[in-house]
């Protein structure tokens, strides 16, 4: 079975999956990250005060609340945790870029 590659200005092709250049394939570019710096930092809240209201570590939501939005690891009761705290939605804390 023959597998075309289409070259294009932005990226190139592969059976018909796209992939940007400068990602290597196997990547689809794009990373999942955490909002909660900027949550935080826009309603003047600390993380201890989040520690507090949520129940979570403050150790482990040092490592959440990040600057640049990375986590290694996320369970679904931590995000659960926080949006209670936070009053906001999943999408609110999590965004694809």
């Amino acid at each position: 079975m023959a597998c075309t590659l289409v070259m294009t200005p932005c990226g190139y092709i592969v059976a018909g999956l796209f992939f940007r250049k400068g990602v290597p394939p196997g990547h689809l570019g794009g990373m999942v990250r955490l909002r909660l710096f900027q949550l935080l930092k826009r309603r003047k809240m600390t993380r201890y005060r989040l520690a507090k209201v949520s129940g979570l570590s403050l150790p482990h939501l040092y490592r959440l609340a990040r600057p640049d939005g990375q986590f290694t690891r996320l369970e679904a009761t931590t995000i659960d945790k926080l949006c209670a705290a936070l009053r906001c939605k999943p999408g609110d804390l999590i965004v694809r870029d």
